[in-house]
């Protein structure tokens, strides 16, 4: 009755997380992943204690609980990151985050995730290493490069964060977000011509977003001075 108990309980704590996560209530999917995991907790500190008694009628009790050292299920971790995000505590988002990484280092939504709460955080140079580590494993990622260029201005590495976003614009042609900060960086560097450049990308497919930087661009110097030294004053 033990087994079939304890079954039952994970499916209604299964249910509840997924409930709240379906009606957009990230308070209420935390807590019931914090119920969750703690019954796995609990769960994998019985087997420990019984899997050294050698006797039959443990069997089906030991086969409803996870095994000695096992580790929850990783989509669990993962969804109670993304809730803990959402709720803006990214400092327990990030450490859970970290234990994902740690259990799974060659999954790149993992450190596309921690680079970007690594970033809310203000921390730019955990946020380029995360960033890094998801292009190392997935190049085609988008958004990772544009994070990568986002933590690499911040850290004053103006020439790697064009880089960065050139890289993003090129695989999305589309997207504005790499264009925007393109046409930024150029206003920054005091290069009027790149600013231009990138501006007119940008009206082509987005003429509000590009008016909107129209002025930043207007007030440059005149073309043909030179722009000022690739670094912040």
């Amino acid at each position: 009755m033990g087994a079939v108990a304890d079954r039952c309980q994970r499916i209604a704590l299964m249910w509840q997380w997924r409930f709240w996560q379906q009606v957009g209530s990230p308070a209420r999917t935390v807590a019931a992943l914090n119920h969750l995991l703690a019954d796995w907790d609990a769960c994998v500190t019985a087997a420990e204690s019984v899997s050294t008694k050698p006797c039959d009628e443990l069997t089906p009790y030991l086969s409803s609980r996870p095994s000695k050292g096992a580790t929850p299920p990783l989509h669990l971790l993962a969804t109670r990151a993304h809730a803990l995000g959402q709720l803006g505590r990214w400092c327990d988002a990030r450490a859970q985050l970290e234990q994902l990484r740690a259990l799974q280092p060659a999954h790149a939504a993992h450190a596309f995730n921690l680079g970007y709460v690594c970033a809310q955080l203000g921390d730019a140079p955990a946020a380029t290493q995360a960033f890094q580590a998801c292009i190392q494993v997935a190049p085609h990622i988008d958004r990772a490069w544009y994070g990568l260029g986002a933590a690499l201005f911040d850290q004053g590495d103006w020439s790697g964060a064009e880089a960065a976003w050139v890289k993003q614009v090129n695989m999305q042609p589309l997207c504005p977000d790499g264009y925007t900060q393109l046409v930024r960086l150029a206003v920054q560097r005091q290069d009027a011509m790149a600013a231009r450049s990138w501006l007119d990308q940008l009206r082509r497919f987005e003429p509000r977003q590009a008016l909107a930087l129209e002025p930043l661009v207007a007030a440059l110097p005149e073309l043909g001075l030179s722009p000022l030294a690739d670094c912040p004053a």
